[in-house]
């Protein structure tokens, strides 16, 4: 092949034709062999996989190969004066991955989206027609444009005649050990609506996401590896572990015989996928259940948990140690990339790290000898941390007026964004001096505004009267459901309202899901209010099964005793069921994202796969 190769190609200046064989192509011509790597990115460039022939002429000319990139720009070739032979290049030991990629181009190279050009005669303004082989249309390969809107692809498609064969080989292929409730859930997720949701939020990650880049992961396949996740509730390590080794859940999420995404790329997309799509899918998936009849509002019951924030317990002292670490690290990072510029760092960590455990031994006395000495060390503790407080502030400054300055542009876009989160660290410390000392010196320990940690600082101190656990931190969440334990509604609160103001808008939520009101509405005493009894009989429901435990009303009394209102109560203590199960099997213990924002997609998740393992369990066998 190589020899028939070298004699038969060539590029005619005279009559600017190019002649290519069935299994070659024409591509750039603007780099040289050994310039590959230094390639920029979105220039258009060849992909070839190892063992395939490659063509150039002995001047350096790449480039002529099987299964490469193509746009219209790499269409025609300019010819030089003469007549120019090309030579053929031995196949390399490793694969090259040149710089990916222009505008609107497609990939048939080994990575990317693996999306093959279709055959597609050559575009008629390119100014170099391409005659193909004499065995026609059929015998020759083709050429293709990429569509500007298909960086972000909907499935992936089938890569070559010889997949669905390597399937059906497999000998226990069709008996694999899939769950029943996993086969119903892979059905239900082939809707489009779902798929045309998280492929509008991948499009919107930067202005041109759709239209420029390497061709992305296909959406259907994001949103089936953010539902396994959560299904299993594992993490995004976890995530690739079991999806690379599976075939089961290769084949849910179709991946099938594609490389499984790494889990840093996976973290971008459910940051991609924010709270708002979260709240859009589950939407979507509550009313898909809801056409297929799984659930129709005919109950409501409501009830309010707390979701607690990824934190260590946290004490003023621990607030001090955390501000002086973040800060002193991230002084250091600054220096280690400008350098012995401006103001030296000088590490307090160690005399920090002796006040905290001197606290920490002194905590353990209740004697006034102790309280002393607990006092005396948090007076030293402040004193450092208002030093470290300074020098931080002096980097930040110096980093503004350029004192500091990196030796490259990545350096000096790194060192402006560390001297940034400096800045808004340095707000958190003197929130947490100040409470320290109002707290710790003047012995107030009501203060008001409390920060509970500087990492989340949406976190709230919560008191549910859990024995187990008096005080939780982190946000209130209401979980609101229907019949068949299907959750209907979630709200994470910025600030913990009165339970007795939930109840009227949980019931307008539900019409406004299912387009009437339910029948009957159970809480717990919590939410009782004359009102709200007598809003939510307005509004039609039925029956109001909300207990009144302090009341002496004669008739409300004798209401209570009734048997639907027993019978409805018994109803409403599923809810601390369901409650237990997300906490437990979907993880809404703890929230293991960052920001109020990922909390709200924390619980969303979490919400979304509990429904989905209930409409597979509930939804009738097909066919």
């Amino acid at each position: 092949m190589a020899d028939r190769l070298a004699a038969h190609v060539t590029i005619q200046a005279s009559d600017k034709r190019i002649l290519l064989t069935a299994s070659l192509h024409m591509c750039d011509n603007s780099h040289r062999q050994g310039d590959t790597q230094r390639i920029p990115r979105r220039r258009a460039t060849l992909v070839f996989a190892p063992g395939e022939w490659a063509l150039a002429d002995r001047r350096g000319l790449l480039i002529v190969a099987h299964r490469a990139v193509y746009s219209r720009a790499l269409l025609g070739v300019r010819a030089g004066r003469g007549a120019r032979q090309l030579c053929v290049v031995r196949p390399q030991k490793q694969p090259t991955f040149l710089g990916l990629r222009a505008r609107g181009i497609s990939s048939a190279g080994p990575t990317g989206g693996e999306q093959r050009p279709k055959a597609r005669d050559a575009h008629a303004r390119s100014w170099a027609p391409l005659c193909r082989s004499s065995k026609g249309e059929a015998g020759g390969q083709g050429f293709c444009e990429k569509e500007e809107n298909e960086m972000i692809t909907v499935r992936y498609e089938q890569r070559t005649i010889y997949e669905p064969l390597a399937i059906n080989l497999l000998p226990d292929y069709q008996d694999l050990l899939w769950e029943g409730w996993l086969l119903k859930v892979d059905k239900f997720l082939e809707d489009e609506a779902l798929v045309k949701i998280v492929r509008e939020a991948l499009e919107k990650r930067h202005p041109h996401s759709r239209t420029r880049g390497r061709l992305g992961t296909p959406a259907e396949v994001v949103l089936r590896l953010m539902a396994l996740k959560h299904l299993r509730n594992w993490s995004y390590q976890v995530l690739e572990r079991e999806v690379r080794a599976n075939v089961v859940y290769r084949e849910f999420t179709r991946i099938r015989g594609e490389k499984v995404p790494d889990a840093k790329t996976m973290v971008r997309w459910g940051k991609a996928l924010g709270s708002s799509v979260t709240r859009a899918i589950h939407e979507k998936v509550l009313d898909l259940g809801h056409k297929r009849g799984v659930v129709k509002g005919r109950k409501l019951r409501v009830d309010t948990t707390v979701v607690e924030s990824d934190i260590h317990y946290p004490t003023d002292s621990g607030l001090l140690g955390d501000v002086v670490r973040v800060l002193t690290r991230t002084m250091k990072r600054i220096e280690r990339e400008v350098g012995d510029r401006g103001t030296r760092l000088r590490d307090r960590t160690r005399s920090v790290k002796h006040r905290l455990i001197e606290i920490g031994r002194s905590a353990m006395r209740k004697s006034e000898e102790a309280v002393m000495r607990r006092t005396e060390a948090y007076r030293k503790l402040m004193v450092s941390t208002q030093k470290v407080m300074a020098q931080a502030k002096v980097f930040s400054q110096e980093v503004a007026l350029g004192v500091k300055q990196a030796s490259t542009l990545r350096g000096q876009l790194l060192i402006a964004g560390l001297a940034k989160y400096l800045e808004e660290m340095h707000g958190l410390a003197g929130r947490v001096l100040k409470q320290t000392k109002v707290r710790m010196l003047e012995g107030n320990q009501h203060y008001g505004d409390k920060l509970y940690s500087v990492f989340e600082v949406h976190t709230e101190a919560i008191r549910k009267g859990k024995l187990s656990k008096p005080t939780e931190f982190g946000k209130l969440v209401k979980i609101q459901e229907a019949e068949h334990q299907v959750v209907t509604d979630y709200e994470v609160f910025l600030a913990r309202p009165a339970d007795q103001g939930l109840l009227i808008p949980a019931i307008e939520k539900h019409r406004e899901i299912f387009g009437r009101v339910p029948q009957l509405a159970a809480t717990d005493a919590g939410f009782f209010s004359l009102e709200n009894v007598r809003q939510a009989k307005e509004l039609g429901v039925k029956r109001v099964a909300v207990p009144n435990k302090k009341g002496r009303d004669m008739a409300r009394s004798k209401e209570q005793k009734q048997r639907w209102f027993r019978r409805a109560q018994r109803w409403r203590v599923g809810c601390e069921g369901r409650i237990s199960v997300l906490k437990r099997r979907q993880g809404l213990r703890r929230c293991r994202y960052r920001g109020m924002d990922g909390m709200e997609r924390w619980v969303g998740w979490g919400v979304i796969a509990d429904n989905l393992i209930h409409f597979g369990r509930l939804l009738p066998e097909e066919g």
